[in-house]
């Protein structure tokens, strides 16, 4: 029983590899780009109008202790306030799903390195600068 008995495994290609890290990549790149817009299209905005209302509220208050605030106003301020919880709801949920950027950067980082376990070992070469530049993309903090 030697070495000719034993049915040897076959290695995967590095190609899958390679089409990982590059989808990786992307996907990283992608990523970052809708958190910025997330982050600072619509959060600033909707962290200002906030402020904006909280102080509306206080002055509406004010109103209504003095027996000023019409039905109507009163109507568009409550109607005002569950907007913009929606908006904060919606605004959360986006951050929680665009922030897997630095996952998905570090794993293009990792396949781009696995790459050059496998043969032909060249394709490394083309997977490394797409694993490098997926990697640096993580770690970019906004």
């Amino acid at each position: 029983m030697g070495k000719t008995d034993e049915v040897k495994r076959k290695k995967i290609s590095a190609w899958p590899f390679l089409l990982i890290t590059i989808f990786l990549t992307i996907a990283t790149h992608y990523l970052l780009y809708l958190y910025g817009i997330v982050h600072w299209e619509i959060g600033v905005p909707a962290t200002s109008l906030l402020y904006e209302m909280d102080s509306r509220i206080i002055e509406d208050a004010n109103k209504e202790k003095a027996g000023t605030l019409t039905g109507e106003e009163s109507w568009r301020i409550e109607h005002t306030k569950k907007s913009i919880d929606r908006l904060v709801k919606a605004h959360s949920a986006l951050m929680r799903g665009t922030g897997i950027y630095p996952l998905t950067g570090f794993l293009s980082f990792f396949f781009s390195i696995f790459t050059f376990t496998r043969r032909p070992r060249w394709v490394g070469f083309i997977a490394l600068p797409f694993g490098l530049y997926g990697g640096l993309l993580s770690l970019i903090v906004m």
